[in-house]
């Protein structure tokens, strides 16, 4: 894998990722969604990504419209050469942990990079790195994102209460984005 050039942060979910004009909050538990997490994870990653000098391009700043099937070209017509979407999972309560989600084996040395970061950084259940056919949506439209590698990572499971306590930990959140940003400076 070559090293980061420019960065692209999809803070999934979000305003008109689904209908023009309509937020899609994604997961909702405990009167949190999913949009508004991983917006603040987002934000957090290009803050860091900035210090390290790794240039970003944000997808979703939550203030612009950004269908889902357009993020891709999006991020490729912004010269991107590495695409990381931030999700969290919802499911059974006893449901929990953290997975990355890879295209094919182009991606797998960037989606490793972004879930060891996640496990050691939030300390959840490792779920591990998984092809995005095991997705319940089937082909994801982030995994047509042409210009380098991608990946989508789940921070965990929103419908549990020890992974929600995780993920909304503002030292964990920093954690992570830091964690990222060490693996991704390290390439050389």
């Amino acid at each position: 894998m070559k090293p980061v050039k420019k960065l692209a942060i999809d803070a999934g979910h979000g305003l008109g990722n689904v209908r023009p004009g309509k937020v899609d909050p994604g997961a909702s538990f405990g009167g949190h969604t999913e949009a508004a997490i991983v917006l603040a994870y987002a934000k957090t990653l290009k803050h860091y990504a900035a210090l390290e000098g790794i240039v970003v391009h944000m997808i979703n700043t939550g203030e612009d419209e950004n269908p889902v099937g357009g993020r891709d070209e999006q991020a490729e017509l912004a010269g991107c050469d590495k695409y990381l979407s931030i999700h969290c999972n919802a499911g059974p309560t006893a449901s929990k942990g953290t997975e990355t989600l890879y295209r094919d084996s182009r991606d797998t040395v960037f989606a490793a990079i972004i879930q060891k970061a996640t496990v050691q950084s939030l300390k959840l259940k490792d779920r591990g790195l998984k092809p995005e056919t095991v997705s319940p949506h089937g082909r994801l439209a982030v995994f047509d994102f042409d210009n380098g590698e991608t990946a989508l990572v789940e921070l965990g499971f929103l419908t549990n209460a020890g992974d929600l306590a995780a993920i909304l930990d503002e030292d964990n959140r920093r954690a992570w984005a830091q964690a990222v940003i060490g693996g991704l400076s390290r390439i050389k």
